[in-house]
């Protein structure tokens, strides 16, 4: 083990104690440690407060044995598996591990730079080097300032399998533009998005401009703005000149077999199509004159044998050749399936097609069982 500094380890090692660094001082002023981890690695199944710890190398594998890692409401990130673009960083395994009060998020798996930096690479380069093939198996994750979850920009291949996530002050997990193929399955989502005293302001997924993804037996319940939005960011925050255009859409995703329980919305397909968004500082093209409205993206969806109890708008679909199939709901205030025409309707005369809604049925004895 090579020890830099009391508080700061690199290590290859299976069991990981940190002894001796906390100090007596109150936690808004006390020194941050950064733990680097690398290989097979064990925590103790402690709680480790003031800590962060950081994955930069491919093939390591971390059971935290159901330790603790608190935030204290200072600290930004519990663990982050980042490339830094010099070699990609692939095969990573997390389990058993608890986060909680961080003023980020729990675990943000990214490649490290700014998005306009990274334009430097080829597309196939970007993929190369972020993080791919990451599994998160049986964590938890509470009252995060921002998301509970982050799977940035061009990661590829994760799977979170047993997640928790309850209380994130944004979205339970965000799924950025150009990522793909995330699985997330057999989680639950329990009061994410309230910020500022109770005010909802996020759902518990955001699928942002990523494609082929999966997102299968799961709970999602009483989020604060609904359950798994989808759509293409319009470029947002374009003049501070570190923001890219999305060119992928919120396309080709699967929501199957989950539960969604009392929340405004259940699934929104291209969830940015009505929103006024003139005060975004868009990138993209406007719809209309006043650059108020710009088009979202989110085709060939499949949203199927899925269960809605309690949902006020179960389905709501903006754009168009969406399958919404096999699903179950009572207790809906609305319709089951709303079809919206959105403003691209009234300035390009283009309404939503293509939607398939098929055996999609009301049945109250489906929900008696939260």
């Amino acid at each position: 083990m090579h020890r830099a500094n009391p508080c700061c380890w690199s290590i290859g090692v299976m069991v990981l104690s940190l002894v001796g660094c906390a100090t007596a001082a109150p936690p808004q002023t006390q020194k941050v440690q950064t733990v680097n981890l690398s290989g097979d690695v064990k925590l103790e199944p402690k709680t480790y407060t003031n800590t962060q710890f950081v994955i930069k190398q491919s093939n390591t594998h971390l059971d935290c044995q159901n330790a603790l890692i608190d935030g204290g409401g200072v600290v930004l990130t519990g663990l982050r598996i980042v490339s830094d673009g010099s070699a990609p960083l692939n095969n990573v395994t997390v389990k058993n591990c608890r986060f909680r009060n961080f003023d980020t998020s729990g675990i943000r798996i990214y490649f490290q730079g700014n998005d306009t930096v990274k334009l430097q690479y080829s597309m196939d380069e970007r993929y190369r080097l972020a993080p791919q093939q990451v599994k998160i198996t049986n964590v938890v994750i509470e009252d995060t300032a921002k998301s509970g979850l982050y799977v940035d920009d061009y990661v590829q291949d994760v799977v979170l399998d047993g997640l928790t996530v309850r209380r994130a002050g944004g979205t339970g997990v965000y799924l950025e533009h150009h990522s793909r193929r995330t699985t997330i399955q057999n989680s639950t989502f329990e009061q994410n998005g309230f910020r500022d005293g109770g005010k909802p302001v996020r759902e518990a997924i955001a699928i942002d401009s990523s494609m082929y993804n999966t997102i299968r037996n799961n709970v999602f319940r009483a989020n604060a703005k609904g359950g798994v939005f989808l759509y293409k960011n319009c470029g947002e925050r374009f003049s501070t000149g570190k923001a890219v255009l999305r060119t992928y859409e919120a396309s080709f995703n699967l929501i199957e077999n989950n539960r969604f329980i009392d929340m405004p919305t259940g699934v929104w397909l291209a969830s940015r199509q009505s929103k006024k968004l003139d005060k975004w500082d868009c990138g993209d093209t406007p719809l209309d004159e006043t650059g108020t409205y710009f088009q979202d993206y989110a085709r060939n969806n499949t949203v199927q044998g899925n269960t809605f109890c309690n949902i006020a708008k179960p389905v709501i679909i903006e754009d168009n050749d969406n399958k919404i199939v096999r699903n179950r709901y009572a207790n809906a205030k609305q319709m089951f399936a709303e079809i919206t025409h959105p403003p691209r309707a009234k300035v390009l005369g283009q309404k939503v097609t293509g939607t398939v809604l098929e055996a999609n049925t009301e049945d109250a004895g489906s929900c008696r069982m939260q």
